[in-house]
């Protein structure tokens, strides 16, 4: 599911801070 951290990814970023990287 690499296609899905991307996507995850920037709606974390958005939602919570980038310390959340996949």
């Amino acid at each position: 599911v690499e296609q899905l951290r991307p996507f995850y990814s920037e709606l974390i970023s958005e939602y919570f801070p980038t310390k959340l990287r996949w």
